[in-house]
């Protein structure tokens, strides 16, 4: 197949879906509204006018018939968006062939305050996109019904997660020294939605309590800034460690040094960063949202805490650092539920089965 890609090349998901349908034996073209270079990949780098505020989306309607050109001359089989307000709406106003639309999370979710269009329009929106799609792609439940309460159909809907490629996300071979103070790692990025503040203030009730730890967080972002200075605030700058961005690769090697996997977030679809903490064997300390129940079985195979309750998160916390037995049980169960649910290489095949039958209805 011709496949095109419509997605950030600074996605995560993205390079994942480009290689393996590459590797695949299908010829594929991303098209991204983000400067990132993706290697190995042939990709076209669509630039969106920046205007300011309400403004925005003018921007991208002024690269439509850009899009359209370049579609037209590629001439793919069929077309996968990932995000539904992004590159969804510029796949349905620019092609007219079969397409398959991805839902993520923030694309379709309220998230830390937005939501893409505003209230009046991003219903409207949805119905929209889906209207134009083939099939519409969603990595979690709250996603679809979300969309069905929307207007979406149900029956257009086909729901599972990227997934993990647990071969290279796995436990560390040897156990980590039972003498250091144990290692606690966030991958989130620094964003309101993720709200990694309530896990530095419950660091520092940690700390207080006299506490022996370590900490990583990794991925940087817009609020690196006011992390670092949060951190050198509540004295924590000797065992707190805050990265910018951090290649993929390198997260992997992060995670087989670390014990314990927080993520303190308000909204998410289904987290891949999670995905990647358990196939690593890490014991996940995450807030209660609804894309986190169906992982987490809440005092057996992680810990739950409020979003924003950084007292309960600390209390959390305290509970995953005394009880190694908890730790250990959960790191083989929750290894499993990746490796039979949340199977990278059987999802991305899966998506590649919806691509074909798209492409067969042309």
């Amino acid at each position: 197949m011709r496949i095109a890609l419509l997605a950030h090349t600074n996605a995560p998901w993205t390079p994942h879906y480009a290689r393996h349908f590459q590797s695949a034996g299908h010829d594929v073209r991303v098209f991204s509204f983000s400067p990132d270079p993706l290697p190995g990949v042939e990709v076209v780098h669509l630039s969106a006018a920046e205007l300011p505020g309400p403004l925005k989306p003018l921007g991208f309607a002024f690269t439509l018939p850009r899009v359209r050109r370049l579609l037209d001359q590629f001439h793919p089989d069929v077309v996968l968006a990932t995000y539904m307000s992004s590159n969804g709406m510029t796949a349905a106003l620019c092609w007219k062939g079969p397409l398959v639309v991805s839902a993520r999370g923030g694309d379709v979710l309220q998230q830390a305050s937005h939501l893409p269009g505003g209230v009046l329009f991003h219903g409207p929106m949805m119905r929209f996109v889906s209207r134009h799609a083939t099939t519409v792609h969603a990595v979690s439940e709250e996603i679809v019904e979300k969309l069905v309460a929307y207007g979406v159909p149900a029956a257009r809907i086909v729901c599972f997660p990227m997934g993990v490629d647990s071969d290279s996300f796995a436990p560390p071979a040897d156990a980590h020294p039972s003498e250091a103070p144990l290692h606690i790692i966030c991958t989130r990025r620094q964003e309101p939605v993720y709200r990694t503040d309530t896990l530095v203030k419950a660091l520092h009730l940690l700390r207080q309590a006299g506490r022996k730890f370590r900490c990583t967080m990794a991925g940087g972002g817009p609020l690196m800034r006011e992390r670092l200075e949060q951190i050198r605030r509540l004295d924590l700058s000797d065992v707190v460690t805050c990265t910018d961005y951090v290649p993929h690769e390198t997260i992997r090697s992060l995670l087989r040094t670390a014990d314990i996997y927080v993520s303190a977030s308000a909204s998410d679809g289904t987290s891949s960063s999670l995905l990647e903490a358990m196939a690593c064997g890490l014991f996940p300390v995450v807030s209660r949202i609804r894309a986190n129940e169906p992982w987490i079985r809440d005092g057996e195979t992680g810990l739950f805490f409020q979003v924003g309750d950084a007292a309960g998160l600390g209390r959390a916390l305290e509970r995953a650092l005394d009880d190694a037995s908890l730790r250990e049980r959960a790191t083989l169960t929750n290894r499993a539920l990746v490796q039979r649910e949340a199977n990278q290489k059987t999802n991305m095949n899966r998506l590649l089965e919806l691509l074909s039958a798209a492409a067969g209805t042309r």
